[in-house]
């Protein structure tokens, strides 16, 4: 009952394809739930998805292990160490 709000964030390197992948994320819970959706695009990803958690209070992150490619899997492995160790959030992860 105290979750109000679902972002869902996602970070774009392959287009259109992961953008329509979470806006239909965002309308399948959207009715029973407030949702939102963001796709981070730019050169310093990192930083920007640091001041973006920032500004969301009591707030955490939700991850489902696993990933749809080994590019995707590296990319997550090493961004996920970088929140842990800065420690800009909490952290959750889902089995696959």
């Amino acid at each position: 009952p105290s979750l109000k709000h679902i972002d869902f964030v996602s970070i774009d390197q392959s287009g259109d394809e992961e953008d329509q992948h979470i806006k239909e994320y965002s309308n399948k819970f959207n009715g029973s739930i407030a949702t939102s959706y963001k796709i981070f695009k730019s050169k310093n990803v990192f930083e920007e998805f640091k001041s973006y958690t920032a500004q969301k209070e009591n707030s955490f992150l939700v991850l489902q292990k696993g990933g749809r490619s080994f590019k995707d899997v590296m990319l997550k492995r090493f961004f996920i160490n970088r929140i842990i160790h800065d420690g800009s959030i909490p952290l959750i992860v889902l089995p696959e």
